[in-house]
């Protein structure tokens, strides 16, 4: 097996510099592989995403985004765990709740609430820039149908549906 040595990325520092993108951190990311494994550390106070390449299962407080949309996944975890246990439909969980099980919460860069929420109150939600539950029709990185979420027992998933990519954060 090759060893691979420990890799820095960045604007001003590193073994690979992008000197002209004001997006990153003079140190922004630090690659190393483990076991045939790559790993991405994030040193920058910026994140670091990386693009899903199959079904992720959310977690609380993930970020993800979806064309130029940056979103934190929140979920109730112990009311959709009593939900799963029960068989309870996530649509009915909802309305005993008088709230979403989960939503996402747009957020800046600086990870502040823009105040906007998706709420999750059906098995499936769909993101895309026409004909999805959230619709984004400005958002010119945004596909038509950019991403599904969807939930099953006590988790929920999100699956790319698009060509431009669905990004989680590091």
């Amino acid at each position: 097996a090759v060893k691979m040595k420990p890799v820095v990325i960045g604007q001003a520092a590193g073994e690979i510099q992008f000197p002209n993108d004001s997006r990153m951190a003079p140190q922004h990311a630090l690659l190393t592989a483990t076991t045939g494994q790559l790993c991405v550390e994030d040193l920058s106070d910026r994140g670091i995403f990386v693009r899903l390449v199959a079904t992720h299962t959310l977690q609380n407080r993930d970020v993800i985004l979806i064309g130029t949309q940056m979103m934190k996944f929140m979920e109730r975890s112990d009311e959709l765990a009593a939900a799963a246990h029960t068989g309870t439909a996530l649509m009915n969980l909802a309305a005993a709740l008088n709230a979403p099980p989960a939503e996402f919460i747009g957020i800046r860069p600086d990870g502040s609430e823009t105040g906007t929420r998706y709420p999750l109150k059906q098995e499936e939600a769909t993101f895309g820039r026409s004909g999805a539950t959230y619709v984004f029709e400005k958002d010119e990185f945004m596909s038509r149908t950019h991403c599904k979420v969807y939930h099953r027992g006590e988790n929920f998933f999100i699956e790319d549906c698009s060509r431009n990519g669905t990004y989680l954060k590091v």
